[in-house]
């Protein structure tokens, strides 16, 4: 049971806290968490999405960015991701997110719930989103990305068969 929450510092994004709780054996306990400075009491605070790139006569292939990652200090490639504006449903975000970040559009298809990926570093939860994106569709004949300051992301195309090669 969480008893109280400390902040030992706040950056623009991002609040470190020591969080005081019991265990289940009623023994004090201290844990040092990272919250977005954004949080809200919506759903989840972002999404992650998984854009399946479809063509008539071809195999489906996943969408993939590849973007430099501080964190980490190398080039990641992930699933495209982002926060969910305030009085933003995931469904938009994602939608929202895949343009800004790929150009392509695209409507989604399944919408999981919330979930923490990182529990034992951050409060942060996201709903993994999956949007099929229409290759026949002109609008996504040239995409262009539309990407914040700061952004550097390229887009790889990955058969689905290959995904996890």
């Amino acid at each position: 049971v969480v008893e109280t929450v400390d902040t030992v510092a706040t950056t623009r994004w991002l609040t470190l806290n020591n969080i005081h709780y019991r265990d289940r054996f009623g023994r004090s306990r201290q844990w040092n968490a990272v919250s977005r400075t954004t949080k809200t009491d919506q759903e989840a605070d972002a999404v992650v999405i998984l854009p399946r790139l479809i063509k008539y006569g071809e195999e489906t292939s996943v969408l993939l960015v590849k973007q430099f990652r501080p964190p980490v200090g190398a080039y990641t490639v992930e699933l495209p991701a982002g926060l969910i504006d305030s009085k933003e449903t995931a469904q938009d975000a994602a939608l929202r997110e895949l343009r800004e970040e790929t150009g392509y559009h695209g409507s989604v298809s399944m919408v999981g719930p919330a979930t923490a990926l990182s529990p034992g570093l951050t409060d942060e939860t996201v709903k993994i989103v999956c949007v099929d994106v229409d290759l026949d569709d002109p609008r996504n004949a040239n995409p262009v990305a539309q990407l914040d300051d700061g952004e550097d992301i390229e887009v790889e195309m990955v058969a689905q068969s290959k995904l996890l090669d």
